[in-house]
């Protein structure tokens, strides 16, 4: 990575002195599966049957899919992308949310029962309608494939969206839009906001890299001059940055050593 002269390094920051960029994300359809139907109890008034062919599809419209790992399973959820390890109480919470967003109204159209009437039929059966058996048909239609830094690019992830960062760009993109998926803890808890090459010099870490690196004009403390600025050395140790940050490994991995520019026979700086 980084190995392009004229774009030594990609436009990073997430500095809080500027407004983020807010990536749009698809929203979940708006689908009533038909889950339950009506029926008439002993004293005359309607009751609810659960099917639980069309439960286990209503789960995996909500994003819900088994995981299966080693010798075992447990639930991921999955939006855009993104997954988390969840629990039965987030498959109940989910479920219990996909319901109020109907009406009685819209419920009537299908059955002629109402939605309070739906989910107090699924709190007094949820060891069964969200038992471990029924959850652990939630096999997903394919295998659940992360994305992995590639050859020639590498991928950071945000609040906001993931960043693809090429040799010449980095590009903030919605995670809708990942190849692949990432894990919700891989997700940095902030935002990233874009900056131009100019503007890099006003952070402090580009200061201590141009000075380790001896490539500054003025010294920010002393203010002195610097007549053996080396922008060369500055592009290496960035170069030696972006091989660390990209994670794609096509062979043995090279050791980093810094040292200083000059050490003496005996070892000493």
């Amino acid at each position: 990575m980084n190995r392009n002269p004229h774009s030594p390094f990609p436009r990073f920051s997430d500095s809080p002195d500027a407004a983020p960029v807010t990536m749009e994300e698809p929203e979940l359809e708006k689908k009533l599966i038909p889950f339950f139907s009506a029926k008439i109890n002993k004293d005359n008034t309607v009751g609810v049957t659960i099917n639980f062919l069309e439960l286990v599809k209503l789960f995996k419209h909500l994003g819900f899919k088994r995981y299966d790992k080693d010798e075992g399973h447990f639930i991921v959820h999955i939006k855009n992308n993104v997954v988390r390890e969840c629990s039965v109480e987030d498959v109940v919470d989910a479920v219990e949310e996909y319901l109020y967003q109907f009406s009685d109204e819209e419920i009537h159209e299908k059955q002629e029962v109402t939605v309070e009437v739906i989910i107090n039929k699924l709190y007094a059966g949820i060891s069964t309608y969200f038992s471990e058996r029924i959850l652990a048909r939630l096999r997903p239609s394919k295998p659940i494939r992360f994305n992995e830094h590639q050859k020639d690019r590498a991928f950071f992830y945000y609040r906001n969206g993931y960043v693809e960062v090429t040799e010449r760009e980095a590009t903030l993109k919605p995670y809708s839009q990942l190849e692949g998926c990432v894990w919700e803890n891989q997700i940095l808890d902030r935002d990233y906001i874009p900056k131009q090459p100019h503007q890099f010099r006003k952070f402090s870490f580009c200061r201590f890299v141009q000075i380790i690196s001896n490539n500054y004009d003025f010294h920010p403390e002393t203010k002195a001059a610097n007549s053996l600025a080396d922008p060369a050395r500055e592009l290496a140790l960035k170069t030696v940055m972006g091989y660390l940050l990209h994670a794609y490994f096509e062979r043995s991995l090279m050791g980093v050593i810094l040292t200083d520019s000059k050490i003496d026979e005996d070892g000493d700086n």
